[in-house]
């Protein structure tokens, strides 16, 4: 325990002097974040040597049936692996893609479901006729009669998707139905690289009619995984089984991660979402952990800044978002110095549970002080620790009941309501503060 205090209290010391001194202090801060980083790989290389961190198909799930929105998969894989039967390979095979809506048809797709064209006033199926009657085989079709009943077979597809629960179970049926249609869906196969990023693979037909009819989630298979990706899936179990309970703070959104434990899902999220007056603009994160606020308000439209300081989660953050296709920004510094000295004007400000940690000490304290003195919101999401958290700890600075710390941030700020939205089992609440003005 005396260890653990002294390391708190040199990391404190640490960022105080970054604080005040930024240009020197980041040298500090860079090398605290290498050492933590290099704590965490040597835990890593310990439980590998140790055999508890291979992958084993019944803990980790290599070959399984996912939920995915379409909209998350932009390309389609060129290269051939039929011939390998690896679940994992690593290569530059990854690399080949195509960007699926510049297919030829897709393109033919879209004007035929999204324009409402007739087939026959399609270039692209022109083509295909006339590919076909110089005897190639295009889109499993070797005659004319073929591409008709193809026709016939995806008019009937998009009817029966469009008319699906959302759920879409029905895509594994639709095949056994009793409704004497011909219609066919293949099983949507994926393969996913090495930035995490998932390609098409097989089972396009009912992939594209999925994502021209804007469904939210489909079923596909994963066939393989690009090494670098499985070794970083395989690098977020290592850093689940750090927490005391084996479970990740917030859970992870990517579909590949949705077997991670985590403690906190999607309550909060749908919580504030629930409560929001602003339904797009500019949102700022303090202290974004792993960014599951930035990639979650991204998908509803918010433009949004992630904060953090912990070089261990800066690199995941940026894994996490670029495998989902986000574009958020992220500051891997403190948010005292964020635009210095200068107004931080958002539509939304995120502060959950965060605002505690600067009343540990006096310099934080006053620099909370000067960062809510600089704020312009519409609303802040406040999540604010439970007073007896700190009520036995002799070395905090200011500790605060959960009025008090409401109080303390409308005299501060541009805030003046608040209005509690809920309280939890732990104690700690949440809050929804705003301006009237």
């Amino acid at each position: 325990m005396k260890v653990k205090k002294i390391i708190k209290r040199f990391r404190a010391l640490i960022f105080d002097f970054y604080e005040h001194y930024p240009t020197w202090g980041n040298i500090f801060v860079i090398g605290w974040g290498v050492l933590h980083k290099t704590k965490f790989l040597l835990k890593k290389t310990l439980y590998k040597s140790r055999n508890k961190l291979e992958f084993s198909s019944s803990e980790i799930k290599l070959n399984k049936i996912l939920w995915v929105n379409p909209k998350n998969i932009l390309f389609k894989l060129k290269t051939d692996i039929s011939n390998n039967s690896s679940v994992i390979l690593n290569g530059d095979w990854d690399l080949s893609v195509e960007n699926i809506e510049l297919m030829p048809i897709y393109q033919a797709f879209k004007q035929r479901f999204h324009d409402n064209q007739e087939w026959d006033k399609i270039e692209y199926l022109n083509h295909v006729k006339n590919q076909i009657s110089k005897g190639e085989e295009v889109i499993g079709c070797r005659n004319i009669e073929d591409i008709n009943k193809k026709l016939e077979d995806f008019e009937i597809l998009y009817k029966k998707l469009d008319n699906a629960n959302d759920s879409l179970k029905e895509l594994y049926v639709l095949n056994n139905d009793d409704i004497g249609s011909p219609a066919k869906i293949d099983e949507i196969s994926v393969v996913i690289n090495r930035k995490g990023n998932f390609l098409l693979l097989g089972g396009e037909f009912g992939f594209l009619v999925a994502q021209l009819l804007g469904i939210a989630k489909v079923p596909v298979r994963i066939v393989c995984r690009h090494k670098q990706w499985a070794e970083f899936k395989r690098t977020m179990y290592h850093f689940t089984n750090n927490y005391k309970d084996k479970k990740i703070y917030q859970r992870l959104t990517h579909p590949d991660l949705e077997d991670i434990p985590y403690k906190y899902g999607d309550e909060r999220f749908n919580l504030i979402k629930a409560n929001l007056s602003v339904k797009q603009g500019k949102l700022l994160d303090i202290g974004s952990n792993l960014g599951y606020f930035c990639r979650k308000f991204e998908e509803e439209g918010f433009e949004c800044l992630a904060t953090e300081t912990n070089q261990l989660y800066i690199e995941f953050i940026k894994k996490l978002r670029d495998a989902e296709h986000k574009k958020f920004k992220v500051f891997p510094k403190s948010i005292f110095l964020l635009r210095k000295d200068e107004e931080l004007e958002y539509d939304i400000i995120l502060a959950l549970f965060i605002f505690h940690h600067f009343i540990l000490r006096k310099n934080t304290f006053e620099n909370l002080k000067k960062l809510l003195g600089r704020i312009k919101t519409k609303e802040l999401y406040f999540g604010v620790h439970s007073y007896d958290e700190y009520k036995n700890n002799k070395h905090v600075y200011m500790n605060f009941n959960q009025e008090q710390f409401v109080n303390f941030i409308l005299k501060n700020s541009c805030l003046n309501h608040a209005k509690r939205l809920i309280v939890y089992e732990n104690g700690r609440a949440l809050y929804k503060l705003t301006s009237t003005n």
